[in-house]
């Protein structure tokens, strides 16, 4: 049977599906990597390609053990179409929301040992002039350790770079937007991450 590859990844298993990719287990010289692929129906304009392009700049930036490490990024051929690609490090876990909802409520040393590690990641994107902008529980990994892993950078602002987005155009995820990011998502900085890190604390603790 011939292998299923994405450049040089041989597919395992698909692990999920976001507006602008697909996420899937892949294996090269025997590790395993999670490999994001980005659907080409969804890259309509320069500006979508600058934000996959800003993505994959982001993680190549930001090396720090809370936030998932790049790995590599390329393009694949298959027939006519050309998709770009970027490689991840894989850990098993789960995402935040799957934590909080098996456990409904976590307690306060489990909200304090996630909360302290998602603001260590934090600090490390913010120290190297990005911010996040869709900070929630989906896009934040638990290990099986209980080791935190920030994940997609699709909507991070390098802030020193003008912004893709038009003003009064919200992007993020509402429960976990502050109300100026609501208003206005081009003029917004840093302390939005933080906001939306306090609903997420607030999620954790109360359930």
């Amino acid at each position: 049977m011939e292998k299923n590859m994405i450049g040089n990844y041989e597919v395992i298993t698909p692990l999920g599906q976001g507006t602008f990719g697909a996420t899937f287990l892949v294996n090269k010289d025997g590790k395993k990597y999670a490999l994001k692929l980005f659907k080409n129906e969804m890259i309509r304009s320069k500006n979508d390609i600058k934000r996959i392009e800003r993505e994959i700049e982001a993680l190549k930036k930001v090396d720090h053990p809370n936030v998932v490490k790049y790995i590599d990024d390329g393009f694949h051929i298959r027939g006519f179409d050309k998709f770009r690609y970027l490689v991840m490090e894989y850990t098993e876990g789960e995402p935040l929301s799957n934590f909080i909802e098996r456990n409904k409520r976590l307690t306060i040393a489990q909200a304090q040992r996630i909360g302290l590690q998602i603001l260590e990641g934090l600090k490390a994107i913010h120290d190297n002039g990005l911010f996040h902008r869709d900070l929630k529980p989906d896009n934040i990994f638990i290990t099986r350790l209980g080791d935190v892993r920030i994940l997609d950078f699709g909507l991070v602002k390098l802030l020193d770079a003008s912004t893709l987005t038009a003003t009064g155009v919200p992007m993020g995820t509402y429960a976990y937007m502050a109300p100026e990011q609501l208003l206005d998502s081009k003029n917004i900085d840093y302390r939005s991450d933080l906001y939306s890190f306090g609903a997420i604390l607030f999620h954790m603790v109360t359930g």
